[in-house]
């Protein structure tokens, strides 16, 4: 991260006056320091997190598979179903509120910069109560954005848990209208232990895959 920081500040400082004169400096800087650190160490941990969960839920359906072909194939057709969906409507949503919550720390810096550079004259002027307000205003909505942030990040959690239990109830009817009780009762121990393992596993990845 460091040496990255350093090879782009020395290419920015090397760059075309022209190219340097048109960019926005609390944006660069943003880019040089936040940037960095979230394009290098967060996403090398992330990913490293990500592979390492998937080796695990791999290595777990393979020994589902040993132990009931159908029920890891049920188990993980679902899995991937409610993955899927998961994504589709709340990775959209992450997105959006990080994407909005990046301009927004940009457009703050900009505007108290321009506070802190222009004060004598906003004192002399007496707008001092203009510019709190614009602050203060794009102070509430990056704190809006960060609450619908870490609460949509919450909602795999719960769909996860619910999507386990609504597994359990499908494999319950199946059960009842294909076989008997007797025989249902170890393929749900089955995919209770199978779901219990793999779904907290999934809520990680799915984690590391949005931050």
């Amino acid at each position: 991260q460091s040496r990255i920081t350093s090879l782009l500040l020395s290419k920015a400082l090397n760059s075309e006056y022209i190219w340097l004169r048109h960019q926005e400096p609390h944006q660069l800087s943003t880019t040089l320091i936040l940037g960095v650190s979230a394009a290098s160490t967060n996403s090398l941990g992330q990913f490293m997190l990500m592979i390492s969960e998937m080796v695990l839920v791999v290595l777990f359906i393979f020994v589902l598979v040993l132990v009931n072909p159908i029920v890891a194939l049920f188990t993980l057709l679902y899995l991937a179903l409610v993955v899927f969906v998961l994504k589709r409507l709340v990775g959209r949503k992450v997105a959006e509120y990080n994407r909005n919550l990046g301009s927004m720390q940009i457009d703050s810096q900009v505007q108290l910069f321009s506070v802190f550079k222009l004060f004598r004259e906003i004192r002399v002027f007496r707008r001092i109560r203009w510019f709190e307000k614009r602050v203060q205003g794009y102070s509430e909505e990056r704190a809006k954005n960060f609450a619908n942030d870490m609460w949509i990040q919450q909602v795999p959690k719960y769909v996860l848990e619910i999507a386990m239990l609504f597994g359990a109830a499908a494999l319950l009817f199946a059960g009842k209208v294909l076989t008997s009780a007797e025989q249902i009762v170890p393929v749900l121990a089955i995919y209770l232990t199978a779901a219990g393992r793999i779904f907290p596993s999934l809520l990680r990845i799915q984690s590391a895959i949005f931050s």
